[in-house]
């Protein structure tokens, strides 16, 4: 009997296919055991209930009004409404309970892998190393961050759109037209939306169109599996191409940094001076990749180092980084994908390695979310690679994969429990990492919220004395002293924290409150009108103004404030009863 060639090709297509969706089920089966645990976990004080607990537009849901306060909050360090939308949604379907929240975020994180899985297969024609890159990705302990802290859902989210991205390119490099090329540019704008730091992807883009989709014309590369477009175009053609794409992320980047500016959250020249980010870029950069290889001690936030890195410390990071571009560039054609890999890791970590330095963390694991996928993809191609070329023992590598994903799923299920809650997270850290003053001032957040006063007193006076100028840490550890009636010691505190941002209307309120409960009405009132000339909008200061004032015996300007405070928020029972109350009195002097 006579088979057809024909026959034998849909029989190997189907095997194939199906061996595809098999690796891919085990993929889901494999992250989500990994990562179960995490629907059990709380709302972190780091962020979460600023971000979603306390935060009536999030908790309220997906409405008109919301929806417009995502598109133009921009009180924050970079604008994300697509993140804010997320969250409200999160508050639709399940309120305030955790769980939801952080199942939702598990469910994008695999929905992330399940792309990357079937856009690397599809570029590159390789099942297993495809399978094993993303099986790495999505369970390595470094992915716990983005996974765990609700508040990062844009990391995971901005991922997803990262990838849409990809898939939409690789299907406009088939056959390129206006109508892909349009999807492309609404993927990116969708990602930006959701994260800004997406700004590198077309860069990206130009990397994958060397390897592997092969549509830049520079000689021979490596052979690939899939289908190569048909024809090949010079780097020019592809960098005009991509125009739109690199106005769109401009623009992008010019308001994220503005607002960064306006709000204060990038580091200026005198506190961190050039010479020392130089020297901290060429270290993170190396630091990245020891904590891919080599996962232990991490924590939710790393102090940046009292003093500069020792130049011999520098040097070497400069000399591992050379060495490693030199290889890279060495093998370029012959093994494209370790270039691709390499510039991949370096320019998508650009943004955020602390050239321009925004926040306070001098290096984070969400960072490399989607940087390591780039080593990852080196080291799997390049040890495929090589071990054929030294003909070494193939069934030792199936081993050897198994072996480390095994490794790196007890470690990440291990880790993950450090996530649990707050108290085991910011311990955790102070435990790993010296003289973390984020950590204790977190801690102490937590413990206020417990109605532990005397221990998180202690946290907040151990964030202050790592970092004297942590105004956030001076202000708690006043609010905490002045509910233990230690105004002196509070007021002490608040005006610390004043001389780092004078403008803060909360401190300058809170100062008044001090002032008030000592009898200092007169100083009490100048606080209070400070900060209403900061933001007039706050109602609470002008009840407390007022109080101030009614107790000076100045009845008409309490009544002002009164006033004013009822109609800024008409459900003011404090105001409308202090109103009531001295207008009777008025009414009975004058009678």
């Amino acid at each position: 009997m006579i088979i057809s060639t024909d026959s034998n090709q849909n029989n190997l297509l189907k095997t194939r296919k199906r061996t595809a969706i098999l690796v891919a089920l085990s993929l889901v089966i494999l992250t989500l055991l990994v990562y179960w645990q995490v629907q059990y976990y709380e709302f972190l004080v780091w962020d979460d209930y600023e971000y979603i607990v306390e935060n009536p537009r999030v908790r309220s849901g997906l409405m008109v009004e919301n929806l417009k306060w995502a598109f133009s909050e921009n009180d924050v360090s970079y604008r994300h409404p697509l993140a804010w939308l997320s969250h409200m949604l999160d508050c639709d379907l399940y309120g305030l309970n955790p769980k939801g929240h952080h199942f939702n975020s598990l469910l994008i994180h695999i929905s992330n892998s399940l792309l990357l899985f079937w856009l690397l297969h599809r570029m590159t024609g390789e099942l297993w190393k495809s399978a094993l890159v993303i099986a790495l990705f999505s369970i390595h302990p470094l992915r716990i961050e983005s996974v765990a802290w609700v508040t990062e859902r844009k990391d995971v989210l901005g991922a997803f759109f990262w990838i849409v991205t990809i898939l939409a390119y690789h299907w406009y490099s088939m056959k390129a037209g206006v109508g892909r090329y349009l999807l492309v540019l609404l993927c990116l704008t969708l990602g930006l939306l959701a994260k800004p730091v997406l700004v590198t992807l077309p860069f990206v883009l130009l990397l994958l169109d060397y390897w592997p989709l092969g549509r830049l014309n520079l000689g021979q590369t490596l052979s690939l599996k899939v289908s190569a477009p048909l024809r090949k175009y010079t780097l020019g053609f592809l960098i005009l191409e991509k125009i739109p794409l690199f106005i769109l992320v401009a623009a992008s980047s010019i308001v994220t940094l503005l607002d960064a500016e306006r709000i204060g959250s990038i580091s200026s020249m005198e506190g961190l001076p050039l010479g020392f980010r130089i020297g901290h870029v060429l270290v993170s950069y190396v630091k990245y990749i020891l904590k891919m290889v080599w996962p232990i001690d991490l924590a939710f936030f790393y102090p940046f180092p009292e003093v500069a890195w020792p130049l011999w410390q520098v040097a070497r990071c400069a000399f591992i980084l050379g060495c490693l571009s030199v290889l890279a560039l060495l093998n370029s054609k012959r093994r494209p994908y370790l270039i691709v890999g390499w510039l991949w890791y370096l320019g998508i970590l650009l943004p955020v390695i602390g050239i321009i330095q925004v926040g306070a963390q001098a290096m984070a694991d969400r960072f490399t979310y989607l940087p390591h996928l780039g080593l990852y993809i080196a080291a799997i191609w390049g040890i495929a690679d090589y071990s054929s070329q030294w003909r070494l023992n193939k069934a030792l590598l199936p081993v050897i994969a198994c072996l480390i994903i095994a490794f790196s799923a007890i470690l990440t299920h291990q880790q993950l429990g450090y996530w649990r809650n707050g108290m085991t997270l910011f311990s955790r850290a102070m435990e790993v990492t010296s003289r973390n003053y984020t950590a204790h001032y977190q801690l102490g957040n937590d413990m206020i919220r417990k109605g532990e006063i005397a221990p998180a007193i202690q946290h907040f006076s151990e964030a202050v004395r790592f970092k004297p100028d942590h105004f956030p840490a001076h202000y708690s550890l006043g609010l905490a002293l002045a509910s233990q009636g230690r105004f002196d010691e509070a007021i002490s505190h608040y005006m610390t924290a004043l001389k780092v941002r004078s403008n803060h209307a909360g401190i300058l309120s809170s100062t008044g409150d001090a002032y008030f409960r000592q009898g200092n009405f007169e100083q009490a009132i100048a606080f209070y009108s400070e900060a209403l000339g900061i933001d007039p909008s706050l109602w609470v200061i002008h009840d407390n103004a007022g109080l101030a004032f009614l107790k000076m015996g100045m009845a008409r300007e309490a009544i002002l404030h009164f006033e004013e405070a009822l109609r800024l928020n008409p459900g003011d029972r404090t105001a409308r009863r202090s109103l009531y109350i001295v207008r009777k009195e008025i009414e009975g002097t004058n009678y």
